[in-house]
């Protein structure tokens, strides 16, 4: 009988070895990706957002974000910030497959994820953490393409009109059955809605090669969403004064070619 006990509790302390190993060793690969994160940065993540920092430190896993916002910030609460992360976060782990061993690996060693964006226009900071609990409830839900979509619509109403360049500005994002819509005023006083038609095949092409090259990720994100939905993607470029329109139509099809999916 003393013989079966010690041999019990041998073997029970050898699974606990081999588990605070594994653990150790999974710790260090979180390490060794924040440290190649970090030296990496400042990383563009969008045509106006960078990664500044990241951090491993006492449980939490933190990513700052520096982001030309245009007030876009100003304009969210913490809460809708949240909201709109934890509704987006299942579409981007579906279709960034390479994202889901590292939250896996956070939730396993109790590590929050936290995410802080600064305004550089504003200054004003917002922020939100995810717990392992709600990691794994992200990791274990069913993305909902149309959510996400409905909550991008959502947002613009909070954030938009933004101007992107002088005689250019973003003002309303729509969603139809069909395709998810970017509507953009031009202000035709300004520029020459006609070069804009007669250049419409390069503009085209420019988005073409931005998908390709994976150089804008909230786009990007859009895009896959719409992919998930069976929707297209529209650029509507429309002339303040004159409401002549110029649309970049990017059907289901060519999405998901461009994106690899």
């Amino acid at each position: 009988m003393f013989m079966k006990r010690c041999f019990a509790l041998i073997m029970a302390f050898m699974v606990l070895v081999s588990v605070s190993a594994q653990t150790d060793e999974e710790y260090a690969e979180v390490e060794k990706v924040v440290a190649e994160i970090r030296a990496a940065c400042p990383l563009q993540a969008g045509e106006n957002i960078s990664i500044t920092d990241v951090e491993l430190d006492s449980g939490v896993m933190t990513w700052r974000y520096s982001m030309r916002d245009f007030g876009a910030i100003q304009r969210t609460s913490e809460e809708n910030f949240m909201e709109s992360i934890m509704t987006n976060l299942p579409v981007t782990v579906a279709t960034n497959p390479a994202l889901e061993p590292l939250f896996r690996s956070l939730v396993k060693l109790g590590i929050t994820f936290r995410i802080i964006f600064k305004s550089e226009i504003t200054g004003k900071v917002i922020s939100g953490d995810i717990t392992p609990e709600r990691m794994a409830s992200v990791l274990d839900a069913t993305p909902d393409a149309d959510q996400s979509l409905r909550m991008i619509v959502d947002n613009s109403c909070r954030t938009l009109p933004i101007t992107v360049s002088r005689g250019l500005r973003m003002v309303k994002k729509e969603l139809t059955d069909k395709a998810l819509v970017t509507v953009f005023e031009v202000d035709d006083t300004i520029l020459n809605f006609s070069n804009l038609e007669s250049g419409r095949e390069k503009m085209y092409q420019a988005v073409v090669e931005m998908t390709k090259n994976r150089q804008d990720p909230p786009t990007l994100f859009e895009m896959r969403a719409c992919v998930m939905s069976g929707r297209g993607y529209t650029l509507l470029y429309r002339a303040k004064t004159s409401q002549r329109e110029l649309p970049l139509n990017f059907t289901p099809e060519v999405l998901r070619e461009l994106l690899g999916l």
